[in-house]
């Protein structure tokens, strides 16, 4: 089973934590002032689904298109 990395806000999934665009909006998000939300691991069928949420209005996503990690 494939694992990616999310995070609730995001519509990207990625799959290493460490991957630079996930790292890089983190960076920027923090130097604005931002609340960085976790980052989650789950199963790629999950973060691919329409049944995932967004935490923001608890609406259903369209869905989750992956990023290839640099």
């Amino acid at each position: 089973m494939t694992r990616v990395f999310i995070t609730d806000q995001g519509d990207k999934h990625h799959f290493s934590p460490e991957c630079r665009s996930l790292t890089d909006g983190r960076q920027s998000g923090e130097v604005q002032g931002y609340k960085l939300n976790e980052i989650r691991q789950v199963d790629l069928a999950e973060a691919s689904t329409s049944a995932s949420r967004s935490a923001r209005d608890g609406t259903a996503r369209a869905g989750w298109t992956g990023h290839v990690c640099e």
